[in-house]
């Protein structure tokens, strides 16, 4: 038995050892990553562009945009800044329901 489980180990690690030294797979063919300062909302056609970021309410736990009405009627001291939405939301902060914060983003 223990001949069987060794040749079967040794076919698994035989495998893993020639899958990674495949040449058909390549760092260049990945997607190119978002950059954490691109407003994801198209705001070419407003007069002035958009506050980027995020801002959380940490008395509430509620996410805005950076350019939410509503963050102003919080307490300062309770403000967080984020430049994404996904941190705040790791930290269970829920969207505002007034500027939808995570509408444009993935």
């Amino acid at each position: 038995m223990r001949t069987v489980h060794a040749i079967l180990v040794a076919a698994i690690v035989l495998a893993c050892v020639s899958a990674c030294e495949s040449t058909d797979v390549g760092f260049e063919d990945r997607p190119a990553m978002q950059g954490p300062e691109e407003n994801p909302v198209d705001d070419s056609e407003r007069e002035r562009p958009l506050p980027k970021g995020f801002v959380g309410d940490s008395a509430t736990m509620i996410l805005h945009r950076a350019d939410c009405p509503r963050v102003s009627k919080g307490d300062p001291a309770d403000r967080v800044f984020f430049v994404t939405p996904h941190p705040a939301l790791n930290e269970e902060y829920m969207p505002c329901d007034y500027c939808k914060p995570l509408v444009g983003w993935k």
